[in-house]
Protein backbone atom coordinates (compact mmCIF):
# COMPACT_ATOMS: atom_id res chain seq x y z
CA UNK A 1 0.00 0.00 0.00
CA UNK A 2 2.77 2.14 0.63
CA UNK A 3 4.00 1.52 -2.72
CA UNK A 4 0.50 3.21 -4.46
CA UNK A 5 0.34 6.02 -1.52
CA UNK A 6 4.04 7.29 -2.81
CA UNK A 7 2.92 6.93 -6.43
CA UNK A 8 -0.57 8.85 -5.70
CA UNK A 9 1.18 11.88 -3.54
CA UNK A 10 3.63 11.50 -7.21
CA UNK A 11 6.66 11.13 -4.92
CA UNK A 12 8.11 8.61 -7.28
CA UNK A 13 10.29 10.27 -9.84
CA UNK A 14 8.64 11.03 -13.48
CA UNK A 15 10.54 7.98 -15.36
CA UNK A 16 9.65 5.64 -12.34
CA UNK A 17 6.18 6.98 -12.49
CA UNK A 18 5.59 7.21 -15.94
CA UNK A 19 7.15 3.96 -17.46
CA UNK A 20 6.96 1.36 -14.53
CA UNK A 21 3.98 1.92 -12.48
CA UNK A 22 1.80 3.00 -15.48
CA UNK A 23 3.13 2.47 -18.70
CA UNK A 24 3.87 -1.73 -18.09
CA UNK A 25 1.75 -2.51 -14.88
CA UNK A 26 -1.00 -0.24 -16.88
CA UNK A 27 -0.46 -2.14 -19.82
CA UNK A 28 -1.09 -5.72 -17.82
CA UNK A 29 -3.51 -4.54 -15.78
CA UNK A 30 -5.42 -3.56 -19.84
CA UNK A 31 -4.43 -6.47 -21.11
CA UNK A 32 -5.81 -8.92 -17.64
CA UNK A 33 -8.80 -6.65 -17.96
CA UNK A 34 -9.42 -6.69 -21.49
CA UNK A 35 -9.16 -10.33 -21.09
CA UNK A 36 -11.57 -10.89 -18.70
CA UNK A 37 -14.57 -8.53 -20.19
CA UNK A 38 -14.04 -11.03 -23.33
CA UNK A 39 -14.05 -14.13 -21.43
CA UNK A 40 -16.13 -13.61 -17.86
CA UNK A 41 -20.13 -15.04 -18.92
CA UNK A 42 -18.11 -18.61 -20.30
CA UNK A 43 -15.97 -18.24 -16.75
CA UNK A 44 -18.75 -17.16 -14.50
CA UNK A 45 -22.10 -18.28 -15.86
CA UNK A 46 -21.65 -22.21 -14.86
CA UNK A 47 -21.40 -21.17 -11.52
CA UNK A 48 -23.38 -17.50 -11.29
CA UNK A 49 -27.19 -16.29 -12.16
CA UNK A 50 -27.14 -13.44 -14.33
CA UNK A 51 -27.64 -10.64 -12.16
CA UNK A 52 -24.19 -12.07 -10.22
CA UNK A 53 -22.04 -12.26 -13.31
CA UNK A 54 -23.11 -8.75 -13.92
CA UNK A 55 -22.13 -7.88 -10.25
CA UNK A 56 -18.99 -9.38 -10.76
CA UNK A 57 -17.83 -7.65 -14.04
CA UNK A 58 -19.19 -4.28 -12.29
CA UNK A 59 -16.78 -5.01 -9.43
CA UNK A 60 -13.88 -5.51 -11.67
CA UNK A 61 -14.53 -2.75 -14.31
CA UNK A 62 -14.51 -0.50 -10.94
CA UNK A 63 -11.44 -2.15 -9.51
CA UNK A 64 -9.57 -1.53 -13.33
CA UNK A 65 -10.99 2.14 -13.33
CA UNK A 66 -9.90 3.01 -9.67
CA UNK A 67 -6.56 1.56 -11.11
CA UNK A 68 -6.23 4.06 -13.82
CA UNK A 69 -7.23 7.18 -12.27
CA UNK A 70 -4.46 6.28 -9.69
CA UNK A 71 -2.29 5.87 -12.42
CA UNK A 72 -2.91 8.97 -13.96
CA UNK A 73 -3.13 10.70 -11.24
CA UNK A 74 0.49 9.70 -10.04
CA UNK A 75 1.82 11.10 -13.03
CA UNK A 76 0.23 14.17 -13.02
CA UNK A 77 1.70 14.94 -9.42
CA UNK A 78 4.61 13.37 -10.51
CA UNK A 79 5.08 16.03 -13.55
CA UNK A 80 4.03 18.78 -11.53
CA UNK A 81 6.40 18.16 -8.58
CA UNK A 82 9.50 17.82 -11.29
CA UNK A 83 8.19 21.38 -12.99
CA UNK A 84 7.86 23.53 -9.35
CA UNK A 85 10.80 22.04 -8.32
CA UNK A 86 12.91 22.58 -11.42
CA UNK A 87 14.06 18.54 -11.32
CA UNK A 88 15.73 17.85 -14.45
CA UNK A 89 14.21 18.75 -18.17
CA UNK A 90 10.57 20.40 -17.78
CA UNK A 91 9.45 19.61 -21.30
CA UNK A 92 9.01 16.23 -20.73
CA UNK A 93 7.04 16.72 -17.47
CA UNK A 94 4.80 18.79 -19.64
CA UNK A 95 4.65 16.29 -22.29
CA UNK A 96 3.85 13.42 -19.48
CA UNK A 97 1.18 16.61 -18.12
CA UNK A 98 -0.16 16.56 -21.62
CA UNK A 99 -0.74 12.89 -22.32
CA UNK A 100 -2.46 12.34 -18.52
CA UNK A 101 -4.81 15.07 -20.14
CA UNK A 102 -5.70 12.83 -23.46
CA UNK A 103 -6.22 9.89 -21.53
CA UNK A 104 -8.23 11.11 -18.92
CA UNK A 105 -10.56 12.82 -21.73
CA UNK A 106 -10.49 9.09 -23.89
CA UNK A 107 -11.45 7.26 -21.02
CA UNK A 108 -14.22 10.05 -20.46
CA UNK A 109 -14.95 9.28 -23.85
CA UNK A 110 -15.49 5.67 -23.57
CA UNK A 111 -16.81 5.65 -20.77
CA UNK A 112 -19.59 8.16 -21.64
CA UNK A 113 -19.75 5.96 -25.18
CA UNK A 114 -20.28 2.50 -23.22
CA UNK A 115 -23.07 4.01 -20.85
CA UNK A 116 -24.76 5.61 -24.26
CA UNK A 117 -24.42 2.77 -26.61
CA UNK A 118 -21.90 5.26 -28.67
CA UNK A 119 -19.39 4.28 -31.08
CA UNK A 120 -15.81 4.05 -28.89
CA UNK A 121 -12.40 5.85 -29.92
CA UNK A 122 -9.93 2.61 -30.10
CA UNK A 123 -6.21 2.89 -30.45
CA UNK A 124 -4.11 -0.33 -32.88
CA UNK A 125 -3.01 -1.54 -29.55
CA UNK A 126 -6.04 -1.56 -27.71
CA UNK A 127 -7.61 -3.27 -30.85
CA UNK A 128 -4.73 -5.61 -31.13
CA UNK A 129 -5.40 -6.57 -27.31
CA UNK A 130 -9.37 -6.55 -28.09
CA UNK A 131 -8.65 -9.68 -30.55
CA UNK A 132 -5.56 -11.73 -28.90
CA UNK A 133 -8.12 -12.11 -25.74
CA UNK A 134 -11.45 -12.61 -27.18
CA UNK A 135 -12.68 -16.22 -26.38
CA UNK A 136 -12.34 -19.37 -29.31
CA UNK A 137 -15.33 -19.30 -31.01
CA UNK A 138 -15.60 -23.29 -30.58
CA UNK A 139 -15.19 -22.31 -26.66
CA UNK A 140 -18.07 -19.83 -26.95
CA UNK A 141 -20.70 -22.60 -29.50
CA UNK A 142 -19.74 -24.74 -26.37
CA UNK A 143 -21.19 -22.86 -23.43
CA UNK A 144 -23.71 -21.68 -26.18
CA UNK A 145 -24.74 -25.10 -26.47
CA UNK A 146 -24.58 -26.33 -22.53
CA UNK A 147 -26.63 -23.12 -21.48
CA UNK A 148 -29.88 -23.82 -23.87
CA UNK A 149 -29.59 -27.70 -23.56
CA UNK A 150 -30.78 -27.49 -19.99
CA UNK A 151 -34.17 -25.87 -20.83
CA UNK A 152 -35.13 -28.27 -23.83
CA UNK A 153 -37.26 -29.62 -25.14
CA UNK A 154 -39.00 -26.34 -25.72
CA UNK A 155 -42.37 -25.95 -27.65
CA UNK A 156 -41.84 -22.92 -30.43
CA UNK A 157 -44.88 -22.98 -31.70
CA UNK A 158 -47.79 -25.77 -32.90
CA UNK A 159 -45.93 -27.67 -34.76
CA UNK A 160 -42.39 -27.06 -34.07
CA UNK A 161 -40.02 -28.44 -31.28
CA UNK A 162 -36.26 -27.63 -30.29
CA UNK A 163 -35.29 -31.06 -28.90
CA UNK A 164 -31.05 -30.37 -29.14
CA UNK A 165 -28.22 -27.95 -29.27
CA UNK A 166 -24.84 -29.29 -29.78
CA UNK A 167 -21.71 -27.71 -30.77
CA UNK A 168 -19.32 -29.16 -33.34
CA UNK A 169 -16.16 -27.39 -33.45
CA UNK A 170 -17.19 -24.33 -34.94
CA UNK A 171 -20.45 -24.85 -35.80
CA UNK A 172 -23.57 -24.60 -33.65
CA UNK A 173 -26.40 -27.37 -34.66
CA UNK A 174 -30.13 -26.61 -33.96
CA UNK A 175 -32.24 -29.76 -33.85
CA UNK A 176 -36.12 -29.43 -34.26
CA UNK A 177 -39.17 -31.41 -34.55
CA UNK A 178 -41.86 -31.14 -36.80
CA UNK A 179 -45.21 -32.78 -35.71
CA UNK A 180 -47.35 -34.31 -36.89
CA UNK A 181 -44.63 -36.09 -39.24
CA UNK A 182 -47.05 -35.01 -42.60
CA UNK A 183 -46.40 -31.44 -41.91
CA UNK A 184 -42.88 -31.51 -42.52
CA UNK A 185 -42.98 -32.53 -46.67
CA UNK A 186 -45.37 -29.00 -46.55
CA UNK A 187 -42.63 -26.58 -45.19
CA UNK A 188 -40.95 -23.81 -47.30
CA UNK A 189 -37.96 -24.07 -46.44
CA UNK A 190 -37.08 -20.99 -48.69
CA UNK A 191 -39.44 -18.81 -46.40
CA UNK A 192 -38.04 -20.50 -43.70
CA UNK A 193 -33.95 -19.78 -44.27
CA UNK A 194 -35.34 -16.25 -45.14
CA UNK A 195 -37.05 -15.73 -41.96
CA UNK A 196 -33.83 -17.43 -39.88
CA UNK A 197 -31.36 -15.46 -41.71
CA UNK A 198 -33.64 -12.50 -40.67
CA UNK A 199 -33.35 -12.78 -37.42
CA UNK A 200 -29.65 -14.42 -37.24
CA UNK A 201 -28.57 -11.18 -39.26
CA UNK A 202 -30.23 -8.53 -36.51
CA UNK A 203 -28.27 -10.07 -33.51
CA UNK A 204 -25.63 -9.02 -33.19
CA UNK A 205 -24.01 -11.16 -30.94
CA UNK A 206 -24.17 -14.05 -33.16
CA UNK A 207 -23.41 -12.05 -36.34
CA UNK A 208 -19.90 -11.29 -34.71
CA UNK A 209 -19.57 -15.17 -34.10
CA UNK A 210 -20.75 -15.84 -37.60
CA UNK A 211 -17.74 -13.01 -38.68
CA UNK A 212 -15.31 -14.96 -37.08
CA UNK A 213 -15.65 -18.17 -38.80
CA UNK A 214 -18.67 -19.66 -36.94
CA UNK A 215 -21.57 -21.33 -38.78
CA UNK A 216 -25.08 -22.58 -37.85
CA UNK A 217 -27.01 -25.40 -38.83
CA UNK A 218 -30.83 -25.87 -38.42
CA UNK A 219 -32.53 -29.54 -38.79
CA UNK A 220 -35.65 -30.18 -39.11
CA UNK A 221 -36.81 -33.83 -38.85
CA UNK A 222 -40.60 -35.48 -38.24
CA UNK A 223 -39.61 -37.33 -35.04
CA UNK A 224 -39.70 -40.36 -36.93
CA UNK A 225 -36.57 -40.36 -39.83
CA UNK A 226 -33.26 -38.97 -39.28
CA UNK A 227 -32.83 -35.13 -39.79
CA UNK A 228 -32.28 -34.53 -43.64
CA UNK A 229 -33.93 -30.87 -43.94
CA UNK A 230 -31.00 -28.17 -42.92
CA UNK A 231 -30.77 -24.59 -43.42
CA UNK A 232 -26.80 -23.07 -42.99
CA UNK A 233 -25.90 -19.61 -41.75
CA UNK A 234 -22.80 -18.34 -42.37
CA UNK A 235 -20.96 -15.36 -41.88
CA UNK A 236 -20.98 -14.48 -45.36
CA UNK A 237 -25.36 -13.97 -45.16
CA UNK A 238 -25.16 -11.30 -43.24
CA UNK A 239 -23.44 -7.67 -44.12
CA UNK A 240 -21.92 -5.57 -41.69
CA UNK A 241 -23.35 -1.89 -42.05
CA UNK A 242 -21.32 -0.56 -38.91
CA UNK A 243 -18.70 -1.51 -36.89
CA UNK A 244 -17.01 -0.24 -33.25
CA UNK A 245 -13.66 0.93 -32.81
CA UNK A 246 -12.59 -2.99 -32.77
CA UNK A 247 -13.84 -4.19 -35.39
CA UNK A 248 -17.11 -5.63 -34.28
CA UNK A 249 -20.38 -5.20 -35.95
CA UNK A 250 -22.92 -2.95 -34.31
CA UNK A 251 -25.41 -3.32 -37.07
CA UNK A 252 -26.06 -5.57 -39.82
CA UNK A 253 -28.75 -6.73 -42.38
CA UNK A 254 -29.17 -9.93 -44.71
CA UNK A 255 -26.72 -10.14 -47.85
CA UNK A 256 -28.51 -9.29 -50.65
Amino acid sequence: MSVIGKHWRGEYSLPVSYWLNSVLIGSILGFAFTWFANNFEIILTPYLRPQGVMVVFFAFFAVYLICVIIMLVGVWRSAYRRIRDREGNRFWAVVAMLLVALVSIALCFNLWAGFTGKEILVSGSDRAMHRATMPKVEAVLKTVALQMQDGLPKKLDKITELTAVKADGATLNYYYTISPPSTLPRIKFSILKANSLKVTCTNMNDVNLLQRGASYNMWYTDGVSQPRNRITVKGSDCYCIKKDGYGDCLAAEVMK
